[in-house]
């Protein structure tokens, strides 16, 4: 499948990635099996992604992106910016803030360096069902990750 995508493009366009989607399951680089651990701890932790389209004549960022994790009432959200390049494509994409909530309470919101764009983290998007509602995706550092859209 990634092979594939690499060769002729994944057909994946920005519009069917906007949503929210809920993390699944990761692979480690040259991995065969699932990372069991860390995928129960990302489950555990509620981790998800979620995209929307920004109103911008740019090329680049054409994404707002919040990651966040969640343990009870503590929540961590990474807020951010990035947007889909070449056939593939590849979403590079970098963290502007960083929030820390306890509830309603805000603990820490904080700014983030914005990264030279040789050193931003990216997702190489391998694949995605449409009918399932399923994405697949390859980060910088080799991993495999696959999420589920979500109506959340």
């Amino acid at each position: 499948m990634e092979n594939l995508a690499k060769k002729n493009g994944s057909g994946i366009e920005i519009d069917s990635l906007l949503g929210h989607w809920q993390f699944v399951s990761v692979w480690k680089q040259n991995a065969d099996k699932e990372d069991k651990l860390s995928s129960s701890l990302l489950r555990l932790f509620s981790a998800s992604l979620d995209l929307r389209k920004l109103t911008s004549d740019k090329d680049f960022p054409t994404l707002s992106l919040s990651n966040t994790i969640e343990f009870g009432p503590l929540l961590i959200r990474f807020l951010g910016l990035g947007g889909i390049r070449g056939k593939q494509p590849l979403l590079p994409f970098f963290f502007e803030r960083i929030e820390l909530k306890l509830g309603k309470l805000v603990l820490i919101n904080r700014l983030l360096n914005e990264p030279d764009e040789k050193d931003m983290p990216f997702f190489s998007l391998i694949a995605k069902s449409n009918k399932d509602g399923w994405l697949v995706a390859r980060g910088r550092g080799g991993g495999i990750a696959l999420w589920l859209m979500s109506n959340k």
